[in-house]
């Protein structure tokens, strides 16, 4: 009986301590997500008052604000911190963010102008899309990544400044701003750092400029006029769509440096030259080569019935097609990056996209080139090479071997 009775106590003991853990995890859990909800705080002054490392949004009040100054210590802006916050003119970014996450500033539609320090390595997605009164936007040597439709829809943005240090650009970053238009019309292929941003609006036959390391994501998409492409020696990779319904591309010439063509790795979004009907593919590599470019084998799509010919030798006089309508597209290096519309005109504009000012602010030229080759007369350019082709074959400069796929 005094068993029975010791283990009912015992029994009663550890339920209550059970309780009291469980209460505490409880109570230690609800502090928790309080703190992690709670938004911040913008004081009269416009200083923005927070506990942490992390901006993850702001009271109404906050909404209010003109002005917002972020203080030291914060290290990330997070996912729509400051999401449509209509009233925001000015904000001010310290240096020790690392990150401006996904629609952080989507829809601030009074933001005129904006400074992103180096410390920052992505600018993400959405960023500061539909931001339409933003102006300039001045990024600092550092930043590596500008990531899709970032800057989308500031259809009042005509300066920006791009450092050196940008070398990755997702898809349709600058789509529906000022700057972007301006640059077209200067140019139909757009270049930044090296790697094209841009060719919406080519039309014929496209020759990518020496100097081009990359074509970006859906760069070309859904362009409908080109007939053509050309891409040189140099470039390695084209990203995800980049082709992506050009329905009346029929040519392509790929380098021997092309390591990588998106096969719709990603599959929520379309593969490189998806929605295409290629007929003909000149590559300079060889057959085994190739297979590297492309290592699963998997049909790559847009070329089901197109007639690979390996070993494919540029002619010599393909510099000269490349600038066909320059006098000297291999533009300095080291001018400025910043991408203003209005002092553009310094430059050349029949060759290059070294997208800068006379403001220069020490960062290095964005493109070594965008010459207006990009789209050539008829006797030029890849209606020139395609020419030639017979004549370099018979010469033996090459040995050209056709599969024709089924």
């Amino acid at each position: 009986m005094k068993v029975r009775k010791l283990s009912a106590i015992l029994l009663a003991g550890a339920l209550l301590t059970s309780t009291a853990v469980v209460s505490f995890a409880a109570e230690e859990s609800s502090q928790t997500e309080s703190t992690d909800s709670t938004q911040s705080i913008v004081d009269e002054s416009g200083n923005l008052k927070i506990e942490g490392t992390v901006v993850t949004g702001v009271t109404e009040q906050g909404k209010e604000a003109k002005e917002i100054k972020i203080p030291e210590g914060v290290t990330e802006i997070g996912d729509s911190a400051f999401y449509e916050c209509t009233n925001l003119t000015n904000v001010d970014i310290p240096d020790g963010i690392t990150s401006i996450e996904f629609a952080a500033f989507y829809g601030c539609t009074s933001l005129t102008s904006v400074t992103i320090p180096g410390s920052v390595q992505t600018i993400c997605r959405m960023a500061f899309d539909g931001c339409t009164n933003l102006t300039s936007v001045n990024i600092s040597e550092g930043v590596k990544t500008i990531e899709g439709l970032a800057f989308r829809d500031c259809t009042s943005l005509t300066n920006i400044t791009i450092p050196k240090s940008v070398t990755t650009f997702g898809d349709e970053t600058f789509i529906g701003t000022a700057w972007l238009e301006n640059k077209q019309k200067e140019n139909p292929i757009v270049i930044i750092n090296n790697i094209v941003v841009d060719g919406t609006t080519c039309t014929g036959d496209v020759v990518i400029p020496d100097g081009v390391t990359s074509i970006c994501d859906w760069a070309f998409n859904g362009n409908k006029n080109i007939t053509s492409v050309y891409i040189p020696e140099g470039v390695t990779s084209i990203g995800i769509a980049s082709f992506c319904s050009c329905t009346n591309l029929k040519t392509v010439y790929i380098p021997k440096s092309m390591t990588y063509i998106n096969n719709n790795s990603a599959q929520d979004f379309p593969a490189a030259f998806a929605y295409t009907e290629i007929s003909d593919v000149y590559y300079a590599g060889t057959e085994e080569q190739w297979k590297e470019v492309n290592p699963t084998q998997r049909e790559l799509l847009g070329f089901e019935n197109a007639t690979i010919h390996y070993n494919y030798v540029a002619p010599t006089d393909n510099e000269s097609s490349t600038d066909s309508n320059s006098s000297d597209s291999e533009t300095s290096s080291d001018n400025s990056t910043t991408e203003s519309t209005t002092d553009s005109t310094t430059e050349s504009t029949t060759d290059s996209t070294t997208d800068s000012t006379t403001d220069n602010s020490g960062s290095e030229s964005t493109t070594d080139s965008n010459s207006s080759g990009s789209t050539t007369s008829p006797d030029t350019g890849v209606a020139g090479l395609s020419l030639t082709l017979g004549v370099v074959a018979l010469a033996g400069a090459a040995v050209v071997i056709s599969r024709k796929k089924h």
